[in-house]
């Protein structure tokens, strides 16, 4: 209706030919993006071009361009009812998303515990951020296809895993200056673990965050370090536990608000 009214009314002034209809394009798009209904702009301006080629805002040519609107908009919503849902290829990309995590989790903690350094060249997140972009491009996908159903939970899940996937990078980028062992490093290497072994979509990870929580509070009350190698080493530590916290935060706040949505 909008694409019509302009159309009509600069078809009067200017007459029918291209100015017309550029200066039609000049004042439809601006205002359908405005409007967010950008999707419309090139079906309403085909709908514009018979006008112009009949040279006509006769009702007739009115009611048969909004026809051919219904026709074409109810034939995609007929199909759309028909539509594959990628639901089955979600869950894979999920269940490939919470594996590399685990993979992630369980390398840092046996870089706490001195078993191994932790390399800054881990090929894991590379694999990571590439699941999470085709989880994302799936589940906006399947979010279009949904005409009944039109839940954004696999959005939602996305955007959760995204952060966490940001807040790996930082803890990756504190485990490199660590060195050596102390105890509160094999502590939270146990914690670091517990988390790898526990990572899923139904966790609430309630739990989790309050023993995390915990050892940030006692490290806090902890001896300070006697010399500058430790007080480095200390303050990486503190840094990593930190994320490790915030990690599990955003997990347990989207479970707390999406929790029931997830499906086992």
């Amino acid at each position: 209706m909008l694409a019509l009214s302009i159309s009509a009314v600069l078809f009067l002034i200017f007459g029918y030919n291209a100015i017309s209809f550029g200066l039609y394009l000049l004042l439809f798009i601006p205002l359908a993006v405005r409007l967010k209904v950008t999707d419309g702009i090139v079906v309403s301006s085909v709908l514009v071009t018979h006008i112009l080629v009949e040279q006509s805002l006769s009702l007739h040519w009115f009611m048969n361009e909004m026809l051919l609107m219904v026709v074409g908009a109810g034939i995609a919503i007929l199909l759309n009812l028909y539509m594959p849902r990628l639901d089955l290829g979600i869950k894979d990309d999920q269940h490939k998303i919470e594996q590399l995590m685990r993979q992630i989790l369980f390398a840092m903690a046996q870089g706490l515990r001195g078993e191994s350094p932790y390399l800054d060249h881990d090929r894991r997140f590379d694999e990571l951020k590439t699941a999470l972009k085709n989880l994302e491009q799936k589940a906006g996908q399947n979010l279009d296809n949904s005409l009944l159903k039109s839940s954004p939970y696999y959005l939602q899940y996305t955007d959760m895993r995204l952060v966490q996937y940001r807040v790996l990078t930082q803890m990756k980028r504190h485990l490199i200056e660590f060195e050596g062992t102390n105890e509160q490093s094999l502590e939270l290497s146990k914690l670091v673990e517990k988390t790898a072994l526990t990572l899923a979509e139904g966790n609430p990870a309630e739990l989790l965050v309050q023993e995390i929580t915990a050892m940030v509070r006692a490290f806090r009350k902890s001896d300070l370090p006697s010399s500058r190698e430790e007080f480095e080493n200390r303050a990486v530590l503190f840094q990593f536990m930190n994320d490790l916290r915030y990690f599990l935060e955003i997990k347990r706040d989207f479970y707390q608000e999406y929790g029931e949505l997830s499906v086992s």
